[in-house]
């Protein structure tokens, strides 16, 4: 088992420092995180999810809302290009490939390895990569309505200074709950397929965190709303987080706006879409009551020869007959989907 470095005890203290603050709260305080079932009209046999990802490159703005604390909203910024997703405080940083920053398993960086721009905050922050051996689709082209699709691979997790901790396994599943309208302040979104995103990954006996999600897809705008929730525990110490992402401003990116992007990226049209794999992240955290927040992250999506991760695809169970007999073949036409 690798040896904790110093980044890596900048994260205990982190998760620890959450803890302690929340130690005091009553147990059941956290609201119920899930969304109601009542709105939701049941999923088409054949879900496409090929135009519900919104403009290849583009920079959104959302309104971030903590569902544990009483503070108020902050903005949070989603800048995809080619290659690359960032977010919050790291959604204008000038990175590469994240390898680069990483060592190799023999313990060396690579030879042109630059340090990794992590944020400078007054207080404790620590920052983490995850390098998947297979990447994980992000959306799949298409999905059946009865349909949970799960992906497992092995991780690698990494210091903020790029040295390597240990090994783990993450396992994630998306499932497709219907459709729903949507509004953020005064736009409506019709009809958006509602997803159910649940990623494990579980680390030796140190760690094990669930990162659940409820996405909103709107048809030629893509996420419009989400919720996530980050729980689990770290060493003998659990922790949760609980926000809401609402859309306020998607705008396109062209070739002249796009920072450290290559000059044909939008004319090749190989940005984020449907099917697109992530294989690894860098992800900076804040110890914020009641528990680490994340602040930022880099997501690094797969090229077309990096994408075979293991797929089993199965039908839920939930929506099975009673006498267990398997759903109606996906052979219906995909539901039309009314845009705003």
């Amino acid at each position: 088992m690798r040896q904790q470095s110093g980044s890596g005890r900048g994260l205990t203290f982190a998760i620890l420092g959450g803890w302690v603050a929340g130690i005091g709260a009553a147990a059941g305080c956290a609201p119920s995180w899930r969304p109601p079932q009542g709105a939701v009209q049941s999923p088409a046999l054949h879900v496409n999810l090929m135009n519900r990802t919104g403009p290849t490159s583009s920079r959104r703005v959302y309104r971030r809302t903590d569902l544990r604390r009483d503070v108020p909203a902050d903005t949070w910024f989603m800048v995809t290009t080619v290659g690359f997703r960032r977010e919050g405080a790291l959604a204008d940083a000038a990175t590469g490939a994240l390898a680069a920053y990483l060592q190799s398993p023999s313990g060396d960086k690579q030879e042109s390895a630059e340090t990794f721009p992590w944020p400078t905050s007054k207080g404790r922050a620590s920052g983490i990569f995850l390098l998947l051996d297979r990447p994980f689709t992000q959306y799949p082209r298409h999905l059946r309505g009865d349909e949970a699709r799960t992906e497992e691979t092995e991780v690698q997790v990494f210091g903020a200074d790029g040295k390597r901790w240990y090994d783990g396994v993450a396992r994630r599943t998306i499932t497709c709950e219907g459709y729903e309208t949507v509004t953020v302040d005064d736009e409506v979104y019709a009809d958006c397929v509602r997803l159910r995103i649940e990623t494990q990954v579980r680390i030796s006996w140190m760690a094990r965190v669930v990162y659940c999600e409820y996405v909103w897809l709107a048809a030629g705008v893509g996420e419009v709303l989400r919720l996530q929730r980050l729980k689990g525990r770290w060493l003998f110490f659990g922790f949760e987080g609980l926000w809401r992402y609402e859309l306020l401003e998607c705008e396109p990116l062209s070739n002249a706006n796009i920072p450290g992007a290559a000059s044909d990226a939008v004319d090749r049209g190989q940005g984020l879409h449907a099917a697109e794999a992530w294989r690894g992240a860098a992800i900076y955290l804040q110890p914020i009551f009641p528990t680490p927040t994340i602040a930022g992250a880099v997501i690094e999506f797969a090229d077309g020869d990096q994408r075979a991760a293991t797929v089993t695809a199965k039908s839920d169970t939930s929506t099975a007959t009673s006498s267990g007999a398997p759903s109606a073949p996906a052979e219906a036409a995909t539901r039309p989907a009314t845009t705003r």
